[in-house]
């Protein structure tokens, strides 16, 4: 039982918000303490996919995650670089947003040239 909660300890100290240990540290945590279903399970849980599809989605999940640092469900070092990132995402959002704005505002004015 050692083993799988040193994993399960080991996993959630990194970065990822929702660790998934890898297939070699599942074998070798089921090989070694097979008593311990309930923790594998746990680990091994799917998480829902975030919507970030659209700059209100973005903005949500930023909000989210100061919330939840705010309020030590995240820790900050953590929900600082999930911020981060998200602004990033928002940033790439905004410019491929506005490429496409651009190209059909210039097909719009080459048509109403001919």
């Amino acid at each position: 039982m050692g083993h799988v909660i040193f994993l399960y300890k080991k996993a959630l100290s990194g970065f990822n918000p929702h660790p998934q240990p890898s297939p070699t540290q599942l074998r070798t945590a089921q090989q070694n303490d097979p008593k311990c279903p309930q923790i594998l399970r746990l680990l091994k849980t799917p998480y829902p996919r975030i919507n970030l599809s659209t700059s209100d989605d973005i903005r949500r999940e930023m909000a989210r995650v100061y919330r939840e640092t705010r309020f030590n469900k995240i820790m900050p070092n953590n929900g600082t670089k999930l911020v981060y990132m998200l602004i990033n995402i928002l940033r790439a959002y905004e410019s491929t947003e506005i490429e496409k704005r651009l190209a059909d505002l210039e097909k719009a004015h080459l048509k109403s040239d001919k």
